[in-house]
C-alpha cells in the first residue's frame, strides 16, 4: 500500500469487522473449552436458554439437530443429560429474529 489510503463503504467494514470478530470468538472458544463439559439437565437448559422445561423435555430435544442426551443409570428411567458445550453451540446456531 505505500502509505496509500484506501476507501472503503461502511458496510464493506461492517463485514470485514464482524468476520474478524467470529474469528477471535472461534479462537478464544477453543483456548477455554473445557476437556469434560458439564453435563447437563433439563431444567438447566431450559434455565440457560430461558425457556420451560416443558419445551427441552416435549419439544426442542425431538428435533432433528437438537443434542443427543447421554442416559445415565439403568433401569425402566435412566436420567437424561446433556453436555454443556454441544447445547451452546446449538444454540449459537439458532437464526436471529431480525
Amino acid at each position: 500500500m505505500n502509505g496509500e489510503f484506501v476507501m472503503l463503504r461502511r458496510e464493506d467494514l461492517n463485514l470485514i469487522i464482524r468476520d474478524a470478530a467470529s474469528r477471535a470468538a472461534s479462537e478464544v472458544a477453543k483456548m477455554i473449552k473445557p476437556e469434560h463439559p458439564e453435563l447437563w439437565s433439563a431444567e438447566q437448559i431450559a434455565n440457560y436458554l430461558q425457556v420451560s422445561t416443558y419445551t427441552i423435555q416435549n419439544e426442542w430435544s425431538h428435533e432433528k439437530h437438537f443434542p443427543k442426551p447421554l442416559l445415565l443409570g439403568g433401569g425402566l428411567k435412566p436420567r437424561k443429560r446433556w453436555k454443556s458445550d454441544e447445547i451452546i453451540e446449538w444454540s449459537g446456531n439458532q437464526k436471529k429474529p431480525t
